[in-house]
């Protein structure tokens, strides 16, 4: 019996795992095709056709929606990461809620909406499921509530009311190769909470002892208690600059990054070329001949770079001296 059980089952068809497209600017509602794509994450996971294993693979973009996705054990992806696609509220309560071994993968998840009653577990729930790539920031709430068996990895949380809380009675969290700007919070119970190759704030200063135990290693190997050094953490520019802590920090075992170098630390890895645009912050008054003077620049702000960069001053009133301070931040 268990010889003719055993051929029957190893002639059974396996199941099969469909990838799905979603893209907000396709036209609504779309057939789920790379040609006709979804135009909706929660309308792809909740499609009839959309079964276990399968992938939701989404274009770059803005999608204003609070996606749930309980029990299909998808993959839902972006194509191009965090830096461009944002999964942002469009109402109260979590903006990702996953469930049974779900993963997200590659967005910034912001624009947390408080309230609506009940509770409000985080900004992303997770029930056994796993945040990789993201950036969460920016929400008047906490980033992350874990239930069961949780992973978030390679992920930036910043600029959120608090970091995390784990289940009391049921709830284990990993956090590998992530930055916060958060405290790691105290957990209780049969709950869990284990950090490694991360930056976080663990507690350490040279007069106040780690709440958690002696060192960062407390919680595993390759932790961090520095400023990552982000780009402009209030602004949303979540790149590392050059001399980043996070760069190369990451477990060794790790796959490498994009350009070949040892893992980074956090969402989103070094780029050696990327320099932010200049921005301008603020508005001028109008002189005596009636016009309003104006700051621009052309070429690129690098020591290395083999063109100038020019800053210029335009409407302003002939022969008048003027001051430019130069800094490092806004």
């Amino acid at each position: 019996m268990r010889t003719a059980l055993a051929l029957l089952l190893t002639l059974a068809p396996a199941a099969a795992q469909t990838t799905w497209y979603v893209d907000v600017n396709g036209v609504a509602p779309g057939t789920g095709t790379p040609s006709d794509p979804y135009t909706s994450i929660q309308y792809a996971i909740t499609r009839p056709s959309t079964s276990y294993f399968d992938t939701i693979l989404v274009a770059p973009g803005t999608y204003v929606e609070n996606i749930v996705s309980t029990n299909e054990l998808l993959r839902i992806r972006s194509t191009h990461g965090p830096l461009h696609t944002t999964l942002r509220a469009a109402t109260t309560g979590a903006i990702a809620k996953l469930d049974s071994s779900t993963e997200l993968d590659g967005f910034t998840i912001t624009g947390f909406i408080p309230g609506g009653g009940g509770l409000n577990f985080g900004v992303v729930h997770l029930l056994d499921a796993q945040l990789r790539n993201c950036v969460v920031r920016d929400n008047a709430g906490q980033a992350l509530f874990a239930q069961y068996s949780v992973n978030v990895e390679r992920c930036t949380l910043v600029n959120n009311t608090s970091l995390m809380s784990v289940d009391t009675f049921t709830g284990s969290a990993w956090l590998h190769e992530c930055i916060t700007d958060a405290p790691l919070p105290h957990v209780g119970g049969n709950a869990g909470l284990f950090a490694d190759y991360t930056i976080a704030d663990f507690g350490v200063t040279p007069t106040t002892p780690l709440e958690h135990g002696d060192t960062p290693e407390s919680f595993g190997v390759g932790n961090l208690d520095v400023d990552p050094q982000l780009w402009d953490e209030n602004g949303g520019d979540m790149r590392l600059r050059p001399g980043s802590p996070a760069i190369d920090a990451g477990n060794p075992a790790s796959p490498l990054d994009p350009d070949g170098s040892p893992r980074d630390i956090g969402a989103v890895p070094y780029d050696a070329n990327y320099l932010p645009a200049p921005v301008v912050y603020c508005t001028s008054q109008t002189n005596s001949l009636g016009c309003a003077p104006a700051i621009g620049s052309s070429g690129i702000a690098s020591a290395t770079s083999a063109s100038p960069c020019f800053v210029t001053c335009s409407n302003q009133i002939n022969q008048r001296a003027g001051f430019l301070f130069y800094g490092y931040a806004p």
